[in-house]
């Protein structure tokens, strides 16, 4: 499925990069959790059609993958699980390090002619990031940041989006 149009490495790239944009717009968001939710939510799908059971399959494969826990904690992992298992259904959740997971994905709609709908996000408002997120992926999706740059920009210091800059999640630059 890596070479899927619909749900393959460019969606991955697509996801994760949107991704880093929500964590830009909500310090509290979990900057390498949305880029691992981006490499691995999908890779566990049988094809393009309709896999309502590809999120489980993802979030059960988590556990097999062994340089995982060098990246991310147990509570990262666990919550990389949780965000896997039911993207596809719609799921919303108050933990903003989920929740931004899903709203990553779904803000990607546009590939299969979708607008985004702010009512099914968790993280992303409208007045909170959704406008700038959801036009940039509007306008990106074809083709996204390549994963060198993705990693690169995880390296590097959270960017400014909204009136704040955060380098740490929850502490503004002054």
């Amino acid at each position: 499925m890596s070479d899927s149009p619909l749900h393959g490495d460019n969606h991955w790239r697509a996801v994760a990069s949107s991704g880093l944009d929500i964590a830009d717009a909500d310090a509290g968001v979990n900057r390498r959790l949305v880029v691992a939710f981006g490499l691995i939510h999908d890779f566990q799908r049988i094809d393009d059609g309709w896999d309502e059971e590809h999120g489980a399959r993802a979030a059960n494969a988590i556990g097999r993958l062994k340089s995982l826990p060098a990246m991310l904690s147990r509570t990262e992992i666990s919550k990389l699980k949780t965000a896997c298992e039911d993207h596809e259904k719609g799921f919303v959740s108050e933990d903003p390090a989920i929740g931004a997971c899903c709203d990553a994905d779904r803000v990607n709609l546009w590939r299969i002619g979708v607008k985004p709908d702010p009512a099914f996000f968790s993280v992303l408002r409208v007045g909170r990031g959704f406008e700038e997120v959801s036009h940039k992926a509007r306008e990106t999706f074809r083709h996204p940041p390549g994963w060198q740059e993705i990693f690169e920009r995880l390296r590097a210091p959270r960017r400014t989006l909204g009136d704040a800059t955060y380098d740490v999640p929850g502490q503004p630059i002054l």
